[in-house]
């Protein structure tokens, strides 16, 4: 068999493999270990109110103590990292009329080019049905998925979050995009950036008026082809010598 023939079908395979596969870049599961509520800054994260100004800790909001979903979740490139930790994002108290909220993070950045993005995930436990929008924060400008995603069936009790949490998933493949305006609003349809630097990213929640509740955001990226492209050339190496013997 020719080289180009084994070299060939091996990129299929790899092609193949590659398409399919994914890989975690970041998951934060909120986790608390104490017996009460710690503020969201403990965690990496922020909250905007109506604006892209962040507030790191308040009265009624940040990381709860109580059961997560899922369980078993463990943390990736965030922080803390206790994986036996119990705990969600939240914010239980009053809200201002009218107002977006932006829940949101920098604790991990990435470079886009070698690190294309392929999915984010949460779970969801509102008590209303507002909309949820994703937001990104890439070379210093915000944009937000046209894409949204509401409570299916409106949680009350926090005690429900571990089997009644609704996974969310935006896939980048078919999702759509905006600018994101200073009040955290949808400006103008626009492609996302697919080089640069991934600088914050978060949920936007549309003029919610009681409980926010989220876990487990996880983003996944396409995996770099490195160590396909090594078994390509090692392939190519072996017929050749083959053939010279």
């Amino acid at each position: 068999m020719r080289a180009s023939a084994v070299i060939s079908a091996a990129a299929v395979i790899l092609g193949g493999a590659y398409a399919s596969a994914s890989v975690i870049e970041y998951r934060e599961i909120f986790p608390n270990a104490t017996t009460g509520n710690i503020n969201a800054s403990t965690a990496g994260w922020y909250l905007g109110v109506g604006n892209l100004t962040p507030l790191g800790s308040g009265a009624d909001f940040g990381v709860s103590n109580a059961a997560g979903r899922p369980a078993d979740a463990v943390p990736v490139n965030s922080g803390p990292t206790d994986p036996l930790a119990t705990g969600f994002l939240g914010h239980w108290g009053s809200k201002q009329s009218s107002t977006n909220y932006l829940f949101f993070t920098d604790e991990h950045q990435f470079d886009l080019a070698s690190k294309p993005l392929e999915s984010i995930s949460w779970y969801q436990g509102n008590s209303g049905y507002w909309e949820v929008h994703v937001a990104l924060r890439i070379d210093g400008d915000w944009y937000i998925s046209v894409d949204s995603f509401t409570q299916n069936s409106s949680m009350g009790l926090v005690s429900n979050f571990p089997t009644q949490a609704e996974l969310k998933q935006l896939n980048f493949d078919t999702a759509s995009w905006a600018t994101m305006n200073a009040d955290l609003s949808q400006g103008s349809i626009t492609d996302l950036p697919t080089t640069g630097t991934l600088e914050a990213y978060g949920l936007v929640i549309y003029s919610p008026t009681t409980t926010i509740r989220f876990d487990t955001f996880t983003i996944t990226v396409v995996p770099e082809p490195t160590a396909g492209l090594a078994g390509l050339a090692m392939a190519g190496m072996f017929v050749m010598r083959r053939r010279r013997s």
